[in-house]
């Protein structure tokens, strides 16, 4: 699933498993929308480019195997590197994150700019298991205790002596 394509139901998370990204300004609205929303955002697979910006969402997880990669901006048509898009991106992302991103950012992927799940998790980014499940929409279940009467103690108990 991509970042841009949430389910419907805003109580139901984000999982991102393949998302090659795209336009910035995209990207920036679907997280600004997600934090909003306080819709949880799930990184169990690959996340390059632009989907990086889903690090930004304070309810962003990750599970084992998800790695985010992030490259230098640049114009689709001409190529021209944007580092003001950028910087742009860097400015959306935790500090922490942020702080270990800058100076490494390049045109292709590097592995400097690459995070995998242990790293993410170095940076505080949270583990999807371990969290708490997404808020269902019931109420909590009640326990009812019932005691089983035999016939006589039932009626006695419904019509009373009077029987």
């Amino acid at each position: 699933m991509s970042f841009l394509s949430p389910p419907p139901d805003i109580r139901q998370p984000v999982v991102i498993r393949e998302d090659g990204g795209g336009l910035v300004d995209k990207y920036i609205a679907r997280a600004h929308q997600s934090a909003l929303e306080k819709r949880r955002v799930e990184h169990r697979g690959s996340c390059r480019s632009a989907c990086t910006l889903a690090l930004s969402v304070p309810s962003v997880c990750v599970a084992p195997g998800a790695v985010v990669k992030m490259h230098q901006a640049y114009e689709i048509y001409s190529g021209k590197e944007r580092p003001d898009i950028t910087n742009k991106m860097l400015n959306e992302l935790p500090a922490n994150i942020r702080q270990r991103l800058e100076g490494h950012v390049s045109r292709d992927y590097s592995v400097e700019a690459t995070l995998t799940y242990g790293e993410l998790r170095n940076l505080g980014v949270p583990d999807c298991d371990k969290m708490n499940p997404v808020a269902k929409d019931k109420a909590p279940e009640k326990k009812i205790r019932i005691k089983i009467l035999n016939p006589v103690e039932a009626l006695l108990r419904v019509f009373g002596e009077d029987l």
